[in-house]
This record gives C-alpha cells, sequence and structure tokens, in this order.
C-alpha cells in the first residue's frame, strides 16, 4: 500500500510513519512532503497514492489549498489539532478525521473506516495486515480482507467472518 504523509511537523510526520509501519507493515511511504506547495509538486510527478494522511495547517498555507491545483482520488485522514476543519476536510475525500496527537487505535480505526469507505479501494499489502503480540511474538489478529478476519489468541483460534447479517 503507497501512503504519502502531508505533515510539515517533524516529529509529527516521524511518529505516523511509525504507526503506520505498526498496524500495516508492509506499507510503503511514498513520500513526505512539508508545505502546499510541495505537495502539489509531488502530485504533479508522481500517481495517486492509496491513502493520505494530511495536516492542515502547513508551513505555507491551509492544505486545502492543495484541492484548488490537485485532483484528489484517493481516500484521506486528517491529522491535525484543530477541530474546527471537520466539515470542510468530509467535503474532500476524507474518511477519517483525527485530533493529534494520534494513537495506534486511531490510525488503526481510520485505515479499517477507509476500508469501508472505499470497497474497491487496492488493498494491496494491506490485506497482510496483522497486529503483533510483542510479549508472545505472535500475531493476534490478521485482517484479511473487507469482510473477513482471522484471529489467534495464546492457544484458542478462531475464525470470524463479518457482514450484513452480523458475524459468523
Amino acid at each position: 500500500m503507497k501512503i504519502l504523509i502531508i505533515e510539515d511537523e517533524e516529529q509529527a510526520y516521524k511518529r505516523l510513519q511509525k504507526l503506520i509501519k505498526e498496524v500495516i507493515p508492509s506499507a510503503h511511504i511514498a513520500g513526505i512532503v512539508v508545505s502546499v506547495q510541495s505537495a502539489v509538486a509531488w502530485f504533479n510527478k508522481n500517481p495517486m497514492p492509496e491513502l493520505i494522511f494530511m495536516d492542515i495547517n502547513l508551513a505555507d498555507g491551509s492544505s486545502f489549498e492543495i484541492f484548488k491545483s490537485v485532483n484528489i482520488s484517493c481516500p484521506i485522514i486528517f491529522t491535525t489539532a484543530y477541530g474546527e476543519y471537520a466539515v470542510q476536510a468530509f467535503k474532500v475525500n476524507s474518511i477519517d478525521y483525527l485530533l493529534k496527537p494520534v494513537d495506534r487505535n486511531d490510525i488503526e480505526k481510520a485505515i479499517d473506516a477507509a476500508w469501508e469507505a472505499f470497497p474497491g479501494w487496492s488493498k494491496t499489502g494491506a490485506a497482510q495486515r496483522s497486529r503483533q503480540d510483542p510479549e508472545a511474538g505472535h500475531a493476534q489478529a490478521l485482517h484479511v480482507g473487507h469482510d473477513r478476519g482471522v484471529a489467534a489468541r495464546g492457544r484458542v483460534s478462531a475464525a470470524a467472518w463479518s457482514g450484513r447479517r452480523g458475524v459468523v
């Protein structure tokens, strides 16, 4: 999965990178851009990523300025310290709006929301996402698709499929 991070604070984009890799180990960070101008330039030179994490207040202006120059067709997860832009964010492909500081749980839920909101969304690499138990060193859950999951807890294994009729 190719992910673009648009964030001007070094500590914030490094944390995002780390959390994304924890949630989707096979994720490829296609780029990190720190300004409106560099974001527009990135989009003009590169194919559309599969997902964008985007801050709102950048060094040279509002990230909403990017949309005046670029037609962004992939899902966007906004990460910001300001709650007042939520309505505007959901007008431009936003599937989640996270208030900083974000944590792993926020990232997991937002990525799951992307899968739900964009059923035809390419999950290259994302389908292999797993959560690791750092103490036991084994997978606790493996997300194998939009509507299927496999989970293992200690010596007990269980499989669950969920759909419109509930969990089986």
